[in-house]
C-alpha cells in the first residue's frame, strides 16, 4: 500500500473516530440535560409545588367548629355583578358565609394569593374565574341543605376535593 493510500485510510479512520466521539459527547450532554431537568423538577415538587392538605380536622365537631374557620371578615361581592353559574355561586356564598369560611379552598389560593378560606374567594373576583371554588361552594351548600352540620360538611368537602400533586 502506498503512502498516499495509507494517509487516506488513516484520515478516514480518524474522521470516523471523531464522529463517534462527537456522537458520544452529544449523548452524554443529552443525558446530563435530562438529569438536571429531573433534578430541578424534584426540587420544585419538594420545595414549592407540594400541595398542602387541609389542616387536620380529625377532632372536628360542632363543639369546636370555630377552629375550622379561616377568619374572613370581608363581605361577599354582590351576586348581581355576575351572571349564570358564577352569580349562583356568589349567591350561595353570600347566604352561608359561616359555612364558606369553615371550608378550606382546594384551588390552593391560600398559598398563591393569601386567602383565608373558601369565603375569601367570594370577597373578590377570584371565584368568578375559578371552577374549583364554585364547585366547592355548590357542594357545601347542597350538604348543608341536607342537614349536615358545618363539621360534617367540611369533612365531606375535604374528602371530595383534596388531591395530592401527581
Amino acid at each position: 500500500m502506498g503512502k498516499k493510500s495509507r494517509n487516506k485510510s488513516e484520515k478516514k479512520h480518524h474522521e470516523k473516530e471523531s464522529r463517534t466521539a462527537q456522537k458520544s459527547d452529544k449523548k452524554f450532554i443529552a443525558a446530563m440535560v435530562i438529569l438536571v431537568a429531573i433534578g430541578a423538577g424534584l426540587v420544585v415538587y419538594n420545595v414549592i409545588g407540594k400541595r398542602e392538605g387541609p389542616p387536620d380536622i380529625a377532632d372536628a365537631s360542632q363543639a369546636n367548629v370555630e377552629k375550622l374557620k379561616g377568619g374572613e371578615t370581608k363581605p361577599v361581592l354582590s351576586p348581581t355583578r355576575f351572571v349564570g353559574k358564577t352569580a349562583a355561586a356568589y349567591r350561595v356564598a353570600s347566604k352561608k358565609p359561616d359555612l364558606m369560611d369553615a371550608m378550606y379552598c382546594y384551588c390552593y389560593c391560600s398559598r398563591s394569593i393569601g386567602h383565608k378560606s373558601l369565603l375569601s374567594c367570594f370577597t373578590d373576583n377570584h371565584a368568578a374565574n375559578c371552577g374549583i371554588c364554585q364547585e366547592q361552594a355548590f357542594y357545601a351548600s347542597s350538604l348543608d341543605k341536607k342537614g349536615y352540620d358545618i363539621a360534617q360538611v367540611r369533612k365531606a368537602v375535604d374528602k371530595k376535593f383534596w388531591r395530592p400533586l401527581r
